[in-house]
């Protein structure tokens, strides 16, 4: 049984990291989402997914994607960047989830804190899509990300949208530390209850990544 914790998750915990985002992201606020695409995939194989473990329960967790292109993005975020805007590679951070009972305690900012410590090194920008009315919209516009308007919203690869969609980007050769910075000040009680217990060294697609 996982301790309390921040782990770097794989298919052997598929079926915890299926129930939690079936349970929190199936009927979400703002849109639908078809089970087969929020169970975990060949693309979670390679992903970087993350979780929070309490009690050897997972109760949060969020997936991060090395993106090379601005058409692998646009698969990823249903959004079609201006080139302008990016710099490739980018980090992108989606599927976030987080128990009902652990739900506005912080812990989607801790995760984003672990991505970018441990696993944005190689990467320019980190990106996300979300809906407007989300709440996490203001903590990543502290954190220095830029949002524009989806007006078409999300309506491909399995997700629809009832509300209007944002897609955000955070310049991180720019932001990189400061975002941690910021981060890493509102997570500081989370930190200690939810120790990081990544492995020492990860192999992501061909990168590797110290920890």
């Amino acid at each position: 049984m996982k301790t309390n914790g921040i782990y770097l998750l794989t298919r052997a915990e598929k079926r915890q990291v299926d129930q939690l985002r079936l349970d929190e992201l199936s009927n979400s606020n703002g849109f639908r989402a078809d089970p087969k695409v929020l169970r975990w995939n060949q693309s979670d194989d390679k992903a970087i997914v993350i979780g929070a473990y309490h009690n050897g329960k997972l109760v949060s967790t969020l997936r991060g994607d090395h993106i090379s292109s601005n058409k692998e993005l646009s698969q990823k975020i249903d959004y079609d960047f201006l080139d302008k805007y990016l710099e490739f590679p980018v980090l992108n951070l989606g599927k976030a989830a987080t128990a009902k009972k652990f739900k506005g305690k912080g812990l989607f900012n801790y995760l984003q804190l672990v991505m970018l410590q441990h696993f944005s090194r190689d990467s320019h920008f980190s990106t996300a899509t979300l809906i407007s009315e989300s709440y996490h919209s203001s903590g990543m516009i502290e954190q220095g990300y830029k949002f524009i308007v989806n007006e078409k919203g999300w309506r491909r690869y399995g997700y629809k949208s009832e509300l209007p969609v944002i897609a955000g980007f955070l310049d991180l050769d720019i932001n990189r530390s400061s975002a941690i910075n910021k981060l890493s000040i509102k997570t500081k009680e989370l930190q200690q209850l939810f120790p990081v217990k990544l492995d020492t060294q990860y192999e992501h697609n061909n990168i590797s990544i110290a920890i």
